[in-house]
């Protein structure tokens, strides 16, 4: 900011205002007076009405020396733009329906104000305790295991973690169950076991890991009922479990899978 210059941001809101009221006023008028009057004569009585400020100005100003410059070519294709586009607005104006033309004046005139900064993300976590007593029905499993996972609403990418030890039999199947709330089953609803690039899960172990990305849009096909925005705001509500599945699962008495955890936005 120039040194002569003095920051006062009340004065020059009000200031902004009056400026695009003005603005309206008379682009509404310029509309008015469209169907009577050539654009041409318009934006010619438009400029030489601007002039009598504008010599005011300038004699205020220590005429003529307010004229000295030394980039007259400058000056000259400044002017020929400016009433190029004075010519082009207000034809653009005769042109459009007077509430159009108010709004894209209005429009216009907020231009030069600072563009507003991007929506940071929000990463919004879930987790999970996974044990055979949270099946349905319970079991005895001394297995145990966590899911945790990120969401990322401003891209809504979903990143999803996993891990379990210590479970009866080998590891077969493992997904995202959904709609249940705690205490009821649901079909599955996310595969751990994808072929997607990049997502891991460990089978035929009683130990391991699963790690996957998705996206939770309604671009995404979960299943035939279920797609990523669905899902997603399945998650949200509380109607998704985690599920590992063993083996074992029906001789040992677990068939809906033997550790499992309702997951919950934390």
């Amino acid at each position: 900011m120039p040194p002569s210059v003095q920051a006062r941001p009340f004065t020059g809101i009000a200031l902004k205002v009056v400026s695009t009221l003005v603005f309206t006023a008379m682009a509404t008028l310029i509309k008015l007076v469209s169907a009577r009057y050539p654009v041409g004569e318009l934006t010619f009585f438009r400029s030489f009405f601007a002039l009598i400020p504008v010599c005011a100005w300038v004699g205020w100003r220590q005429f003529p020396g307010i004229f000295r410059t030394s980039r007259f070519g400058g000056h000259f294709v400044r002017s020929i733009a400016g009433a190029t586009a004075m010519f082009c607005g207000f034809t653009a104006l005769a042109l459009l329906p007077i509430a159009a033309a108010i709004v894209v004046v209005a429009a216009a005139c907020g231009k030069d104000s600072p563009s507003q900064p991007p929506v940071a993300s929000k990463i919004v976590t879930f987790k999970a305790d996974l044990k055979g007593s949270n099946e349905v029905p319970a079991n005895t499993s001394t297995g145990t295991g966590t899911f945790t996972a990120t969401l990322d609403t401003s891209t809504n990418v979903f990143t999803y973690d996993v891990t379990f030890t210590g479970l009866s039999s080998t590891v077969t199947l493992g997904h995202i169950h959904a709609p249940a709330l705690t205490g009821a089953n649901a079909n599955p609803a996310l595969n751990f076991d994808s072929n997607v690039p990049g997502n891991t899960f460990t089978k035929g172990a009683t130990s391991g890991t699963a790690h996957g990305v998705v996206t939770l849009n309604a671009a995404t096909t979960i299943t035939a009922t279920i797609n990523g925005d669905s899902l997603k705001k399945l998650l949200f509500a509380g109607q998704t479990y985690a599920n590992i599945h063993t083996a074992t699962a029906g001789t040992a008495g677990f068939p809906a899978g033997e550790i499992r955890g309702q997951i919950t936005k934390q």
